[in-house]
């Protein structure tokens, strides 16, 4: 839809690298990129790792502007939103991510336009409205 974007999926090679320097890896890559944001897809099992992965990127670089999406996200955002992400995409997300990163490179920060995103005002978890 316009945007240049690189997907690094932390499920490759699973067997032939170590969780440790998996993470390490890919951390090291995003870093590299110096993205304006970084997007994650998390499940249940998974919320430890992007957590911890979230936490060293912003403390890498507190201008990235951090997403994340999936099932967990859509039911208990508010986790994720408690343990230093921007933003989470609730339900589908396909039109909020597009909306989201639209928003971020016009230069706006209209979050209360997009529907599906929950994000923190003053230590204030506001959740707007479903996705289309």
């Amino acid at each position: 839809m316009g945007f240049d974007n690189i997907i690094l999926d932390s499920q490759l090679s699973q067997a032939k690298v170590g969780y440790s320097l998996r993470e390490k890896l890919l951390l090291e890559r995003i870093i590299q990129l110096n993205p304006r944001v970084v997007c994650f897809s998390s499940s249940h099992r998974e919320f430890d790792e992007v957590v911890r992965m979230n936490y060293a990127l912003k403390k890498a670089n507190k201008d990235i502007f951090t997403i994340v999406g999936g099932s967990q996200p859509t039911y208990r955002f508010a986790d994720f939103l408690d343990n230093g992400f921007d933003f989470a995409a609730i339900g589908e997300g396909e039109i909020t991510l597009y909306e989201f990163v639209h928003e971020i490179f016009k230069g706006s920060s209209e979050w209360g336009n997009i529907n599906g995103l929950a994000w923190k005002s003053k230590m204030q978890i506001i959740l707007n409205p479903p996705g289309r």
